[in-house]
């Protein structure tokens, strides 16, 4: 559902008579209402767990579903987007605690890259399989069906999901008050931390790309780039869901195996310079552009990384709000940049329509897409200079 709007760009300005700016605008939609929510849902899972939440929240992406199906103006769907970004909200977070509470330490880093390369799985059947269901029936049908499916997701996870495994320590019984008081003690713990805001920046840049290039622009770009279809330029993007699906796994392993956070978030930062840079700016082939497509992935991987570090420099009683803090970062540059490159790619259009749709030529994209490799850099700089090492351990308390 997050970049199911990146395969239907032209099938929206068609039906809705708006431009780049107005689909960038329901498309960010989506996280302006998940990027709001990471620290309340950080902050519900310290309190209540993952089953209750995870219920609810799969049940309320699915209603937003439903009405983006039936919508027929640019504010009813980005409205619809707003409530599919709620439920969404508590997804990764909710993975994340279970993780926590059902395996041990040690697995952390590795199970987060799996549950990230899970919803790659998810992103990737966002793009070719939507892609051609799109084509097939329409983008009204496609999205309705997913809908039903989160409905039923829903329904699966009330009755087999458990918060915690049976030899995991029980919570103490609080009254309401003390609860709140500890809450707002946690989110201030969180906060206060100056490795909060670096790993937090870390994460808003690495994952810039898969938000603004594989969420969204991407699919269109490449489309013009190489005379491609949609199903053809949303299986190259597919790639870059690809390499976030082994990358992650991989780098876990290389972590595991040498005890340090530093070399994988490092690594990731460079890869994500080369990939951007590659496709983006450079006339390379079809095949050598598959490859940077994948780099980009890998660089986005490192993403998982950061919340292994999240949950090495926190006590487990703020894990799901530090949790929520970051994962509001990460998600952060889509509420921010998805509609802007939106508005520079209207800005740089000359004015030429395709189909009664905006055409948009090579070069306004290159000049649009000019954020990613600016935040590429920026983010190896955070990983080089500012995020400190912490081999893997603990670094309070619990």
């Amino acid at each position: 559902l997050q970049v199911a709007p990146s395969v239907m760009t032209k099938q929206l300005m068609r039906d809705l008579l708006i431009s780049s700016a107005g689909v960038g605008t329901i498309s960010a939609a989506f996280f302006y209402s998940y990027a709001s929510l990471q620290i309340p849902a950080g902050m519900l899972y310290d309190r209540y767990g993952p089953r209750l939440l995870l219920t609810f929240a799969t049940l309320i992406c699915g209603i937003g579903a439903i009405l983006f199906s039936t919508g027929h103006s640019m504010e009813l769907l980005s409205w619809a987007r707003v409530l599919i970004g709620a439920g969404a909200a508590f997804s990764f977070i909710g993975c994340l605690v279970l993780i926590a509470n059902w395996l041990p330490a040690g697995y952390f880093a590795l199970s987060a890259a799996i549950v990230q390369a899970m919803s790659s799985v998810g992103a990737i059947c966002g793009q070719v399989p939507l892609s051609a269901a799109v084509r097939h029936f329409t983008w009204q049908t496609s999205i309705l069906w997913m809908g039903f499916f989160g409905i039923l997701l829903s329904t699966l996870i009330a009755f087999f999901v458990r918060d915690r495994a049976p030899w995991y320590p029980k919570k103490e019984t609080l009254s309401r008050a003390p609860k709140k008081k500890q809450s707002l003690r946690n989110l201030t713990n969180v906060l206060s931390d100056f490795q909060t805001w670096m790993i937090g920046l870390y994460s808003f840049c690495i994952w810039m790309p898969t938000l603004i290039f594989a969420s969204l622009w991407g699919v269109p770009f490449l489309a013009e780039k190489y005379a491609m279809t949609t199903i053809e330029a949303s299986a190259f993007t597919s790639m870059i869901w690809l390499g976030i699906a082994f990358g992650g796994p991989m780098l876990a392993w290389y972590s595991n195996r040498t005890q340090k956070r530093k070399a994988p978030l490092i690594l990731g930062a460079a890869l994500g310079i080369i990939g951007i840079i590659t496709i983006t700016y450079l006339p390379v082939p079809k095949w050598l552009g598959l490859i940077a497509l994948l780099l980009i992935g890998v660089s986005s991987s490192a993403q998982s990384f950061a919340f292994a570090v999240v949950k090495d420099i926190n006590t487990p009683k703020t894990m799901g709000t530090a949790a929520g803090i970051n994962n509001m970062f990460v998600v952060a540059g889509g509420a921010l940049f998805q509609p802007l490159v939106g508005y520079l790619l209207h800005f740089f259009w000359n004015g030429e329509m395709l189909h009664q749709v905006p055409y948009y030529s090579i070069a306004a994209y290159q000049k649009s897409l000019i954020l990613l490799p600016i935040t590429a850099f920026m983010c190896l700089i955070v990983g080089v200079f500012l995020i400190k090492e912490t081999n893997c351990q603990p670094t309070h308390p619990a």
